[in-house]
């Protein structure tokens, strides 16, 4: 996120539960001024939210359904692309 790049972690958890101040520091990121104290907070904000185990989940044990809803996903590229 210091490189100014989102995570899925954190594109996951957005899509779940993202409040006005996570999207304040979205947008940080995006700019490069994000500072490290605000990075973790994203990443905590990924782990309560269940972004990290997502992602780690189907990375661990391959399946034959996505552990990410397929909604998630096209919610995830659409806010990729507004943001970049």
């Amino acid at each position: 996120m210091a490189e100014g790049k989102l995570t899925l972690p954190v594109i996951y958890a957005l899509h779940k539960a993202g409040k006005a101040e996570h999207w304040k520091l979205v947008t940080k990121v995006k700019d490069g001024t994000v500072t490290k104290e605000e990075i973790a907070r994203l990443v905590a904000f990924a782990k309560d939210n269940g972004g990290i185990a997502a992602v780690t989940s189907s990375s661990v044990a391959p399946t034959d359904k996505a552990p990410i809803p397929a909604q998630a996903l096209k919610s995830a590229a659409v806010l990729f692309l507004m943001i970049s």
